[in-house]
C-alpha cells in the first residue's frame, strides 16, 4: 500500500499489461502530458459515492469484531491490551471518531510538484471522507470516496477507495507529527513522479496482508474482494476461527479442542 512494490510482489505480465492499458486510457482522456498541468478544457469528471452494498457485512460491526467482543467476555484483560496495539488499528472504516488528521482547508490541498495537478482531502457535511483531484487553472475535478483507512496513524495513514468494483490506493497520505515537524498532508509514497497511478493503483490481497484479517478475493478481479474488509488484525488472524470454542463455552460445555 504505502510502499513501492517489492520485487517478489510485482504483478504478473497480464497485470502489468492491464495496468499499462488502464493508465494509457486515463491519460488519453485527462492530461495531454503528465509533466504539465492539465488542460483547462477538460470535462469535469465527478466520481460519486461507491456502491459498497455488496461488500458490507450485516449489522454495524464486521463479524470479526463481533467475535473479538465475545472473546472479551472471558478474556477482558487480553482483549483490552490487544486493542491498544498498532495491529488492532492497522485498518479501519472512515468515521469521525477515527480522525487524527488536520482537515483545515488550507492544509489539506497539495499541488503535485511535477504535474501541477491539485489534490485535496476532505470530509463532507454528511461525514463522508473524500480525496479529490483538480486542475488549479480550470474546471476539471474528480472525487473518490474513502472506503477504508489503512495504517495505525502512528507514523502515517493512507486511504483506500473503490473504483469500478476494485480497491485502489488514494493519492494523499497523512504523515503524523514527529518531534521535528507537525503532521501534514503530502503525496502517498510512489506518487511523487509524473507518471504516478492517480486513482488506479490496485490494493491487492498481498497489500493488505499485514493490515487486517485475511479477506476472500474475487477470482476475476485484480483487487476485488467478496465482502467488506475486516478492520485491523484480530484474534482470528493468529488463533484461527474461535466460534466453536465460544459456542461451547456459552453452552456451558467444556472445551476439548485446541485453544483458539
Amino acid at each position: 500500500m504505502a510502499e513501492e512494490y517489492a520485487p517478489h510482489l510485482l504483478p504478473s505480465p497480464y497485470g502489468l499489461l492491464r495496468r499499462f492499458l488502464t493508465i494509457l486510457f486515463v491519460l488519453t482522456l485527462s492530461f495531454p502530458a503528465m509533466g504539465s498541468p492539465p488542460s483547462t478544457k477538460l470535462t469535469m469528471v465527478l466520481t460519486g459515492p461507491p456502491d459498497l452494498s455488496k461488500m458490507r457485512a450485516t449489522g454495524s460491526q464486521h463479524p470479526s469484531q463481533v467475535q473479538v467482543d465475545a472473546c472479551a467476555d472471558c478474556h477482558p484483560d487480553i482483549v483490552e491490551r490487544f486493542r491498544t496495539t498498532f495491529m488492532s488499528r492497522a485498518l479501519a472504516y472512515p468515521d469521525l471518531d477515527q480522525v487524527i488528521e488536520n482537515f483545515n482547508a488550507h492544509l489539506t490541498t497539495v499541488i503535485h510538484p511535477v504535474t501541477g495537478v491539485g489534490y485535496r482531502a476532505l470530509i463532507d457535511d454528511e461525514g463522508r471522507w473524500w480525496q479529490e483531484e483538480f486542475d488549479p487553472q480550470g474546471d476539471y475535478r474528480r472525487r473518490v470516496q474513502v472506503a477504508y483507512l489503512i495504517g495505525s496513524g502512528n507514523n502515517t495513514r493512507s486511504y483506500i477507495g473503490e473504483v469500478n468494483g476494485e480497491l485502489i490506493e488514494l493519492p494523499l497520505t497523512w504523515y503524523s507529527a514527529t518531534e521535528d515537524r507537525d503532521g501534514l498532508w503530502d503525496m502517498s509514497p510512489g506518487y511523487q513522479g509524473a507518471n504516478h497511478f492517480r486513482f488506479s493503483r490496485p490494493v491487492k490481497a498481498d497489500c493488505l496482508f499485514c493490515h487486517n484479517d485475511l479477506s476472500p478475493t474475487l477470482d476475476d478481479r485484480l483487487a476485488g474482494f467478496k465482502e467488506k474488509l475486516p478492520p485491523g488484525i484480530t484474534c482470528t488472524r493468529c488463533h484461527g476461527d474461535g466460534q466453536a470454542h465460544i459456542d461451547a463455552r456459552l453452552d456451558g460445555q467444556s472445551w476439548d479442542g485446541a485453544d483458539p
